[in-house]
C-alpha cells in the first residue's frame, strides 16, 4: 500500500480491478468493473490489481494535479494511445522510493 497527499478518482473504463483502502485500520476490498468510480481522499492507504482474466483500463484524475512528474520518473512513454503492456521488469526499487520521496509518495510495504 502507499499513501499521497493527493486525491485520486479512478474510473474503470474497462476490465475488473481491486481496490485495497485502509479504514479505520483495517483492509477494505472494493472490486470493480466497467463503469465503476473510486475516488480516494489524499493520505487514504490504499493499492490497486487488475483482478480480471486480461487487459484492465482506468481513467484516474489527480486532484491537485502536482503527481504527473512522479509519473514521468517512474513510467515509459508509449507510442500508442493504448498500448497493451502484458509483462513488465520489477520496478527499480531504489527509483520508486526515490521518487516517492520527491512527490509525497510513502510505501507501506515492509520488503521495501
Amino acid at each position: 500500500m502507499h499513501t499521497h497527499p493527493t486525491a485520486e478518482t479512478f474510473r474503470v473504463l474497462s476490465g475488473k480491478f481491486e481496490f485495497h483502502i485502509l479504514r479505520d485500520g483495517k483492509v477494505v476490498q472494493l472490486p470493480a468493473g466497467p463503469g465503476a468510480v473510486v475516488h480516494l481522499p489524499g493520505g487514504e492507504p490504499h493499492l490497486f490489481c487488475n483482478v480480471g482474466d486480461g487487459v484492465g483500463r482506468l481513467e484516474v484524475v489527480l486532484s491537485p494535479g502536482d503527481m504527473e512528474g512522479c509519473f514521468l520518473t517512474l513510467g515509459r512513454r508509449v507510442d500508442a494511445a493504448f498500448e497493451v503492456v502484458t509483462s513488465a521488469p520489477p520496478p527499480d526499487v531504489k527509483q520508486l522510493l526515490a521518487a516517492g520521496r520527491q512527490y509525497g509518495v510513502e510505501f507501506s510495504d515492509p520488503a521495501l
